[in-house]
């Protein structure tokens, strides 16, 4: 999925061999046993649970319910993939579920359609008209009305995204400042002090791309100038496997297979437990578990 690097990253399902760990800057980690305090968090996780996967009801009303969530999803895919769109959607969460006011912004649906036109230069231009169109109903674009639509779909989408379903490992490459690295670490040490210590825990605070690919991550830091370079492993349980039904919309290289599965979208609400920071050859891994959300919503990961 065409993406902008510092909002969307992907990453791999095979964990690189790391021949010598070393120290991740700030606060040390004591060596407490990791099997067992993983364990306990797998068992912490097994007597919780995230929201349910839908309304309940009939069949009918569910699979009603789970088809309209998923319309609505693919209507924010196709805003997302773009450069323009991610940022405007990712502001606008920032906004709404991590407390950075002053940084929402509308999406420009003329500079998303845009973008369409540049980088799917085979597809005839008269079927672009659609995507605005289909987006906003046919309803008048205002400043106004642009600004309430796009905050709604951002509410909206960060409830779909945020659904139970079966466990899985994704990743997501990024760069960081080293304040961002050291602020991970301190939840890393407060992990392995006390599994239980709040200081180990963050809400996503902005929707999170994450891939099976670990090609696909590493690409995306580039030369990594402008940042430390960091590899998120996230284990969760929620979020959407991005699929669009109108392939020809799809950006090539960024999801792979049929069906897309080569990304998953996590939620803005979504809560993740730091269980290991490391320092493997030029980069970092980050292990994030995902947790139950707790009555007081934790700080924002820092990207």
């Amino acid at each position: 999925m065409y993406t902008n690097q510092s909002d969307k990253a992907l990453g791999s399902k095979a964990r690189a061999a790391s021949s010598q760990q070393e120290p991740v800057p700030g606060p040390s980690t004591s060596g407490t046993n990791q099997s067992h305090q993983i364990r306990a968090i797998r068992d912490r996780q097994a007597s919780s649970t995230l929201p349910p996967p839908g309304p309940r009801g009939t069949p009918s009303q569910e699979d009603k319910a789970r088809q309209e969530a998923q319309d609505r999803l693919e209507a924010f895919a196709i805003i997302y993939q773009t450069n323009v769109g991610c940022r405007a959607l990712n502001a606008t969460a920032r906004e709404l579920f991590a407390g950075a006011k002053g940084q929402w912004e509308p999406v420009n649906l003329s500079a998303v359609v845009d973008e369409y036109r540049k980088n799917l230069p085979d597809v005839p231009r008269s079927e672009f008209a659609s995507i605005q169109r289909m987006l906003v109903n046919g309803e008048r674009c205002t400043p106004t009305t642009l600004a309430s639509w796009t905050q709604g779909m951002v509410q909206t989408a960060a409830n779909d995204t945020y659904r139970a379903g079966a466990k899985r490992t994704t990743y997501r490459a990024v760069t960081m400042t080293q304040s961002g690295v050291v602020g991970l670490a301190r939840a890393h040490q407060a992990f392995n002090n006390n599994i239980n210590d709040r200081a180990s825990l963050f809400t996503l605070g902005q929707f999170f791309s994450t891939s099976i690919s670990m090609a696909e991550a590493q690409a995306f830091w580039g030369d990594g100038v402008g940042g430390l370079k960091v590899l998120f492993e996230m284990s969760g349980a929620s979020g959407w496997q991005v699929r669009l039904k109108h392939q020809h919309w799809q950006f090539s290289g960024r999801t792979r297979g049929a069906h897309g599965e080569g990304e998953w979208l996590y939620s803005p609400k979504a809560v993740v437990q730091v269980t290991g920071v490391v320092k493997r050859g030029d980069h970092y891994v980050v292990q994030l578990q995902e947790m139950a959300h707790p009555r007081i919503a934790p700080p924002a990961l820092p990207h």
